[in-house]
């Protein structure tokens, strides 16, 4: 049993990456762009987390799905988005010091995990997209 906090949210992360993955290559299907940038909540770079661009509107294709490390995340033509509109969802997973609290706190439904964008992945070039998570 996962009895830290820091535990459980981590499991939960792992469990949604495997649950959503980003699946195909180049060589086969649509053709996935390069997309990287950095994340950063409050000014400051988010430790770890994941994001997700998941087709949207008239726009269908394979999902892709990667993770957040050190304030940056990167993919590549093999597993990166194809070009067009996505809803990109970001979740950021706590720090042991916003675990500690919560748990501290357990009235405090806590900080906010997950954020939502919509972003136009250009054909062609590789793409440069940096969040700012604001609470």
């Amino acid at each position: 049993m996962l009895a830290r906090p820091e535990d459980r949210a981590l499991c939960l992360y792992a469990i949604a990456m495997l649950c959503f993955p980003g699946c195909g290559s180049s060589d086969t299907g649509p053709k996935r762009m390069e997309v990287s940038g950095t994340v950063k909540r409050g000014g400051v770079a988010v430790k770890a987390g994941g994001v997700r661009f998941l087709p949207t509107g008239d726009h269908n294709g394979p999902a892709a799905n990667g993770a957040i490390e050190d304030g940056t995340y990167k993919f590549t033509t093999d597993d990166g988005p194809t070009a067009g509109r996505h809803r990109v969802v970001i979740h950021v997973l706590l720090s042991k010091d916003e675990l500690m609290k919560m748990k501290a706190e357990p009235d405090n439904e806590g900080p906010k995990m997950q954020w939502e964008f919509e972003v136009t992945v250009p054909d062609g070039e590789p793409f440069e997209k940096d969040f700012n998570l604001d609470e």
